[in-house]
């Protein structure tokens, strides 16, 4: 059975093999570090909205997504 964290590896394997150099350079730009940053404090504070959670939700998938693509990208460019 295919779990939603097993998509998330093939992911992440997929945008590993596509430029290691590139993807372990990508950050978040200030506009969308600034938004995730107020959906978090807003969280905390419990403050936020049901779309703002669903949106908050989205920035913590794409940054494990990532996250996972650069661990795959530096075991490739340690081999």
């Amino acid at each position: 059975m295919t779990t939603i964290y097993s998509i998330y590896d093939q992911l992440a394997e997929i945008i590993a093999h596509a430029e290691p150099e590139k993807i372990l350079k990508m950050r978040a730009s200030e506009d969308v570090q600034q938004r995730f940053n107020v959906l978090l404090e807003k969280s905390k504070n419990e403050e936020i909205s049901r779309q703002e959670r669903d949106e908050l939700n989205h920035f913590v998938m794409v940054e494990r997504l990532l996250r996972l693509a650069k661990m795959k990208c530096e075991l490739q460019v340690i081999k």
